[in-house]
């Protein structure tokens, strides 16, 4: 039976949250909270990476 499964979408967007959150806290995690040293393993823009941390509210200093 179907009838309580979510839409796709909202189901896809919520894991995707769940492994940007985990991802995040482990490279900042790696690099005590150095967001430069952090983008740089995720591969990303360190601009892009701290607008992922405002996203999820995520707090670099907590990581030192």
């Amino acid at each position: 039976d179907c009838s309580h499964a979510r839409p796709f979408s909202e189901a896809k967007a919520e894991t995707l949250a769940r492994f940007e959150r985990a991802y995040l806290e482990s490279v900042l995690s790696q690099t005590k909270g150095n967001i430069t040293q952090a983008a740089r393993m995720a591969g990303k823009e360190r601009r892009a990476l701290g607008k992922l941390l405002k996203k999820y509210g995520i707090e670099p200093a907590t990581y030192r």
